[in-house]
Parts: structure tokens; sequence; C-alpha cells
């Protein structure tokens, strides 16, 4: 990841967090690949899907990138209340067995 792209990510992720309301930033299809799969390294994909909602239209990525965006966070957030599911006291074993398959997906 090259300096322009660091910045792109840092700015993303003040917007994410609502540090700022700016995304200041001109980022075309690669650049918003880029993002996207930089996010995937550093396990961001779902606090920076946050900030790539709060964009206006003219500023937000593709379609393709961001429904693969979408897609990916919801199932963050599927995984995650699985997990809660399971700590509150649920019958863990569906859970697990379901979180399992999730993971066994994305990576294959």
């Amino acid at each position: 990841m090259d300096h322009q792209e660091e910045q792109q990510l840092y700015k993303l992720l003040r917007l994410s967090l609502r540090l700022t309301q700016e995304f200041p930033v001109e980022v075309d299809a690669d650049g918003w690949r880029r993002l996207y799969q930089t996010a995937i390294r550093q396990s961001l994909v779902g606090v920076c899907y946050q900030g790539v909602c709060l964009l206006p239209e003219g500023s937000k990525p593709p379609v393709e990138i961001a429904m693969q965006w979408a897609s990916e966070a919801e199932s963050i957030k599927g995984m995650n209340e699985l997990l809660y599911q399971c700590r509150s006291g649920n019958s863990c074993s569906k859970h697990i067995e379901e979180i399992t398959k999730q993971i066994h997906k994305r990576l294959h």
C-alpha cells in the first residue's frame, strides 16, 4: 500500500468512526478495489463499510465493489450475531456449526 492509499484508508476510517463528516479525496475504481482489499487484509471491512454508506452518491465506489463490500459486511454481521447468541447462553452447537461453515466458505 502506497502513501496515497494509506491516507485514503485513514480518511475512510475517520469517516466510518464519525470523527469527520468529509471524505475529501477522489478515488477511481481501481483505488476502491485496492481500498476494499486492504480493508479485508486489515480486518476492517465492516468498519470501513460504515464509512462507505455515509458517502454521498457521487463519491461511492462502483456498484460491483459496493455490492462485494456490502455482502462481506453483512456476512461479518451475521457471524457476529451468531457469536453473540452463543455468548448469551443459547445453544452453541448449532451456532458453532454455522459459523464454521461460513468461515470455511470464505476461506475457500
